[in-house]
């Protein structure tokens, strides 16, 4: 019988190529994954200290937050962010906010009008850490908190 033809040769070491690249990309997705569900917690926390921040200052612009920890003191695995808008107008919105132990997402559920849940992954962050991946770029915790609360104050300060 004659020797394999170089082409099928050739086609065989790139099929291997192609193989072990996809192999290395899966254990990294892996790898990337038991990261970011080993840094959860500490994201959540990064995150209910810098929606905390925001609700307090939020006094300087007329409307004022209220951010209720749910869960042990340092283990908090839930939160609820009222905000409203006080006087003879007055306009209330929440969101409940949720990641579970170990879990590679952040869930919110955002009264508006009915209530809402989104989903949002956390990723590693290209500076270090986890974030949350927002409109296609990973994003940290204080720039969540912002984006979260930036639309609530919309919310309350567009029902005049």
């Amino acid at each position: 019988m004659d020797a394999v033809p170089e082409w099928i040769r050739t086609r065989k070491a790139e099929d291997e190529r192609a193989k072990a690249q996809d192999d290395a990309r899966l254990q990294q997705v892996l790898v990337d994954d038991m990261t970011v569900a080993a840094n959860a917690k500490e994201f959540f926390q990064q995150l209910l200290g810098a929606l905390d921040r925001n609700a307090e200052g939020l006094s300087e612009i007329g409307v004022f937050g209220k951010l209720t920890r749910i869960g042990k003191p340092g283990s908090e695995t839930s939160c609820q962010l009222n905000v409203e808008r006080r006087g003879l107008d007055p306009s209330l919105t929440y969101t409940a906010i949720h990641c579970d132990p170990g879990s590679t997402v952040i869930r919110c559920l955002t009264l508006e009008g009915q209530d809402q849940e989104a989903h949002s992954p956390l990723r590693q962050h290209p500076n270090g850490g986890i974030g949350v991946l927002y409109r296609g770029r990973v994003i940290d915790a204080g720039e969540f908190a912002a984006h979260i609360v930036q639309g609530m104050v919309e919310k309350v300060k567009s029902s005049r």
